[in-house]
C-alpha cells in the first residue's frame, strides 16, 4: 500500500514520523502488514544518526533539516559516525561538513533548480518571476521580457543589467525616471531605486530584501490615455506579476489571502515563504508543516494551488 504526505504528496513510509521531502509531521496508523523501510545506501541524520533515503531533505525520524547544521552533536551524513560539533571534516571518512551544510550536498546539486522560473499561485492569479539571466528588458516590442504594448513606450525602452546592477535607459523617446525625480536617467544603480517609471506613465514600486530586488507595476499615471489606446486590459494584467531579481541569499513572504508581498504580521500561518539559498529555491508553509522544501527540476510535490514553469530570461 502506498502512503503519501498530506502536505506535499510525496510518497512516505508508514514508519516515518516526518515527511522526508517537506518535513511535515506525519500522524499515521501503521498497517499490520507494514515493515520499516530497508535502506542500503542513504543519508545519516546529523542530529539523531538515523539513516534516511538518498532523496530525503528531512530526517524521517526526528524531522531535522538534513542540510541545516544544528544541535549539540554532529553525526556524519556519509558514514553515520559521531563527531564534535565544531568538526569541519569527519574524523572517520573525511566527509566535508562545510560543503554539505552550504547546501551543496548531492540532493541540491542533482535535484534542485537554480535557473529562472515562474511561480504561479492559482487561487490569487498572481505570478512570481524569479529572474537569473544577465539582462531583463522592457519595451513595446514583444521580444522584451516585460512588454508594455503602447506607443509612448519605445520598442526597446530600458534594461536591467543584472551583472552590473544597473537600470539603463535604452535611448528611449520618452525617458526612464526614478524616485519621483523629473530628470530622466541614463543609467543608475538598482540599489538606489525606490521606484522607477517608464515614459512618464508606468510606475514600478520596488521592494528590497537582503539579496533580492523585487518590483511590480503599480500606478498608471494616465489611465484614460492608456484606455483610449485600447491596451488597458494588457496593462492591467501586468499588475498581477512580481519580478524578483536574486543577487544573493534572501527570502520573502507571500500572503495567502491575496498573494501580496508585504511585511508579515506575527502569525506565520498566514504566509508562504520563499527562500533563495546558494541559487536554489526553497518553499515553506508552516500551516501545512512544510519546512525548507527544495524546489526540484521536475516532479515537484507542492500544494495543488501552485504551478511552476521553468524558463530562460536572457532575452
Amino acid at each position: 500500500m502506498n502512503l503519501f504526505c498530506s502536505s506535499c504528496r510525496g510518497q512516505i513510509n508508514p514508519y516515518d514520523n516526518y515527511c522526508p521531502f517537506c518535513g511535515g509531521r506525519q500522524m499515521l496508523s501503521i498497517p499490520g502488514d507494514a515493515r520499516p523501510r530497508k535502506i542500503k545506501k542513504g543519508i545519516f541524520c546529523h542530529a539523531c544518526s538515523e539513516k534516511n533515503i538518498e532523496e530525503a531533505l528531512f530526517c524521517a525520524a526526528c524531522g531535522v533539516d538534513l542540510y541545516n547544521k544544528m544541535g549539540a552533536v554532529l553525526y556524519c551524513p556519509e558514514c553515520g559516525k559521531k563527531n564534535t560539533p565544531e568538526a569541519r571534516f569527519c574524523a572517520y571518512c573525511s566527509f566535508d561538513f562545510d560543503e554539505w551544510f552550504a547546501r551543496r550536498g548531492k540532493i541540491a546539486n542533482e535535484h534542485g533548480y537554480t535557473g529562472s522560473m515562474i511561480f504561479h499561485e492559482k487561487m490569487t492569479g498572481i505570478s512570481f518571476h524569479f529572474l537569473t539571466g544577465k539582462k531583463i528588458t522592457f519595451g513595446r516590442s514583444e521580444e522584451n521580457y516585460i512588454s508594455i504594448p503602447v506607443s509612448w513606450v519605445s520598442g526597446k525602452h530600458a534594461v536591467i543589467d543584472m551583472e552590473r546592477g544597473l537600470l539603463i535607459d535604452s535611448d528611449s523617446a520618452n525617458g526612464t525616471y526614478i524616485n519621483h525625480s523629473p530628470e530622466r536617467i541614463t543609467e543608475v544603480e538598482i540599489k538606489d531605486i525606490k521606484e522607477f517609471n517608464l515614459a512618464g506613465l508606468f510606475t514600478f514600486p520596488v521592494i528590497k530584501r537582503e539579496g533580492l530586488f523585487i518590483f511590480q507595476l503599480g500606478a498608471v499615471l494616465d489611465e484614460n490615455l492608456v484606455r483610449n489606446s485600447g491596451k488597458l486590459k494588457e496593462i492591467d494584467q501586468l499588475r498581477s506579476h512580481y519580478y524578483i531579481l536574486a543577487s544573493g541569499d534572501g527570502e520573502f513572504d507571500i500572503r495567502k489571502m491575496d498573494g501580496e508581498i508585504i511585511t508579515p504580521p506575527m502569525d506565520k500561518m498566514e504566509f508562504f515563504t520563499i527562500k533563495v539559498i546558494n541559487g536554489y529555491y526553497y518553499f515553506i508553509d508552516e500551516e501545512r508543516g512544510m519546512k525548507n522544501y527544495l524546489l526540484l527540476k521536475k516532479n515537484n510535490r507542492l500544494p495543488l494551488s501552485w504551478k511552476i514553469t521553468f524558463r530562460r530570461t536572457d532575452l
